[in-house]
């Protein structure tokens, strides 16, 4: 009885016995080693009082077999409703130089349903962008599902899960200011008498806001005036009488500014005539 085993396509003999007597019906195969997608024949042949019969049984064994990849690990964390790139070049295929002939299936769901699938199919580096769910989705699994086009028998998955973070919270804009006259002169004031002004600013405990009084129509230089209050960067200002020159219109305007980073300007202004002192029979 001889029994052999023998390569296809190369004829090469990988395991080979031959003897006599009955215990030579049944063998014990020692173990042995076959590439991915080849082919071996067991061929056994007895031959007895001359005559020799021979059977041949083909081992094929299947393509090597691929794995998905999500590059990255197996868990991530992202900001909810912002853009997040999945990515399978984890992806191995030992059998292929690229991973041309997969196709990618990716598949998002939280707790109780599925949010989206999204088939891609790319030669190279398989990637996938999307805008993740509201922070109330709760924690994702992310699947993705590798298959040969070619040999569609051929398939991998791997799975991720996406916990999603709040948002964080925006920025709280600070109250606009306002400005208010609450002390005025008259609009028509002659030139011996007191110009009063004063404003009031909301909200009042804003801090660090800088003053500024200008006149806008005669572009007369305030810091010249004898002033009644200290300067010209308060809420108030007191002209003292004679000080502007009559028959003439003055703007006075009142500018308040907040600093950087919230910086705000807002400003008033009135509007005031001068005239000349009154005349005494």
């Amino acid at each position: 009885i001889e029994w052999t085993i023998t390569s296809i396509p190369t004829s090469s003999v990988l395991w080979a016995q031959s003897g006599t007597g009955a215990e030579f019906l049944s063998v014990l195969v020692p173990p042995f080693t076959l590439d991915y997608d080849s082919t071996a024949t067991i061929n056994a042949t007895i031959t007895y009082l001359g005559t020799s019969t021979s059977e041949i049984v083909v081992v094929t064994t299947p393509q090597q077999p691929f794995y998905a990849g999500i590059a990255g690990g197996s868990s991530f964390s992202v900001v909810a409703e912002s853009n997040f790139t999945l990515d399978a070049s984890a992806t191995v295929d030992p059998a292929f130089d690229n991973l041309s002939h997969l196709d990618f299936t990716w598949t998002v769901r939280n707790a109780s349903m599925v949010l989206f699938v999204d088939s891609v199919t790319v030669v190279g580096v398989p990637t996938l962008e999307f805008v993740t769910p509201s922070f109330d989705s709760g924690i994702l699994t992310i699947e993705l599902t590798v298959v040969d086009r070619n040999f569609p028998t051929r398939t991998s998955t791997a799975t991720a899960t996406l916990n999603l973070l709040a948002p964080p919270a925006s920025p709280t804009s600070p109250e606009p200011l306002r400005l208010t006259f609450v002390t005025l002169p008259p609009s028509n004031i002659h030139v011996h008498q007191t110009l009063r002004f004063a404003a009031l600013l909301t909200p009042p405990e804003t801090a660090d806001v800088t003053f500024a009084w200008t006149e806008r129509t005669q572009n007369f230089p305030l810091n010249t005036l004898s002033l009644g209050t200290p300067s010209l960067t308060q809420r108030s200002l007191v002209i003292l009488p004679n000080q502007l020159p009559p028959n003439a219109i003055y703007t006075f305007r009142l500018t308040a500014t907040t600093p950087a980073p919230d910086a705000q300007t807002v400003w008033i202004e009135t509007s005031v005539r001068i005239f000349p002192p009154l005349s005494v029979d």
